[in-house]
């Protein structure tokens, strides 16, 4: 008898039980999803807007393995250590805000589309930035290398004396 009650008070639970109740709003889902994506989409030009900004106003005096662009021709003396930072500092912070200012145009138009085509639009935009940072920091390596040799030296000093 009691089992029957039981189980009869447990069926009636469960008719009254009502799932869509546990679903979240859709619109408020997309909304998350919209700031989820623009923020994925900004983290980049900002992450890279603050290294070249410490780069720039606040490097480190010398040269060590744990903080700073390091470069393997700018770690051979202080003067290319801190001509490393400078140039990095420079060329990633003009590239951290034009990055932030297309991002933000980009990102400004995602809640016009659907989502698969936001989510597309959000990834070819990261591959770029992506790519763009690397092909930076190939140049500011190339920068350096042209300038100093691995001793830290200048180069067009060293061929000087030599004559």
């Amino acid at each position: 008898m009691e089992s029957e009650n039981l189980i009869e008070s447990l069926i009636a639970l469960v008719n009254e039980f009502d799932f869509a109740k546990m679903m979240p709003e859709l619109d408020s889902v997309m909304g998350w999803i919209d700031l989820f994506v623009r923020l994925c989409v900004l983290a980049a030009p900002v992450a890279v807007l603050f290294f070249g900004l410490w780069w720039l106003i606040l490097p480190p005096k010398e040269a060590n393995h744990h903080v700073g662009y390091r470069c393997f021709f700018g770690m051979g003396s202080v003067d290319a250590w801190r001509f490393t930072q400078k140039i990095a500092g420079v060329l990633f912070t003009v590239l951290g805000v034009g990055l932030l200012a297309i991002s933000l145009l980009v990102s400004n138009r995602f809640p016009d589309m659907e989502p698969m085509v936001m989510l597309d639009k959000a990834v070819v935009c990261i591959l770029w930035q992506i790519g763009i940072t690397l092909v930076l920091s190939l140049m500011i390596n190339l920068i350096v290398a042209l300038r100093y040799d691995r001793n830290g030296d200048l180069r067009s000093e060293k061929s000087i004396n030599d004559k």
